[in-house]
């Protein structure tokens, strides 16, 4: 139990360290780049569903539904460029008329789909109430051009008819005591809060806010 307690403690400090920076996402320059919508029947171009970027937020309507975690995909260029070497959080409200069976959250490169990134490795179980999302640290490579680092959200296993709606988009840069800290954990975490309650994922583990694991 200490041992849990421990890594709570570092997550309350990675997550409240970056409290002050400015949010380099830029509503007004923010971009839509690149949309893909599965058919329920397979992997062909499902020509119904649609995404937008109204005022900097994302809403996606799923026409038809289908069992399956690339569902849909939205590319989205933030409106300025991960550069290498620095850290970053990337904290959104994502709110849905229906239950989602998974959200994943990628950034790379737009053009030819590698990602040079993946947070996390696995996809984000969320419920149908809204949902506070956050993941650090994003560690930016210079593998990848920077003009072409975009984020790449994809929502799945979703049931015909789905609104969702991402908003209240912030990314920051972690500061050097942050990221020396997330180097010294060498995990990766994520907090998102579910019908009120708060949960942290680590190694695709759900603890409570007690330190609890919950299945």
């Amino acid at each position: 139990m200490k041992r849990i307690l421990s890594f709570f403690a570092v997550v309350l400090f990675v997550t409240s360290a970056a409290v002050a920076s400015e949010n380099l996402y830029d509503a007004s320059k923010a971009q839509l780049t690149k949309t893909w919508f599965a058919t329920g029947a397979g992997w062909a171009a499902d020509n119904q569903s649609s995404a937008e970027l109204v005022n900097g937020e994302l809403l996606v309507h799923l026409v038809l539904g289908k069992e399956g975690q690339w569902q849909s995909q939205m590319f989205l260029y933030p409106g300025f460029v991960f550069e290498p070497g620095k850290d970053y959080k990337l904290e959104f409200d994502l709110e849905t008329n229906n239950q989602l069976g998974g959200v994943t959250i990628k950034v790379g490169d737009a053009d030819n789909d590698a990602y040079y990134y993946s947070y996390p490795n696995d996809n984000v179980f969320l419920a149908n109430a809204d949902t506070h999302f956050i993941a650090e640290p994003i560690s930016a490579t210079a593998d990848v051009a920077e003009e072409k680092r975009q984020i790449i959200f994809a929502i799945g296993w979703c049931p015909a008819g789905t609104e969702v709606r991402i908003h209240n988009i912030e990314i920051v840069e972690l500061g050097d005591e942050t990221a020396v800290e997330n180097v010294r954990t060498n995990t990766k975490t994520q907090k998102v809060v579910i019908d009120g309650q708060v949960y942290i994922i680590r190694d695709g583990v759900r603890y409570n806010a007690l330190g609890a694991q919950v299945q």
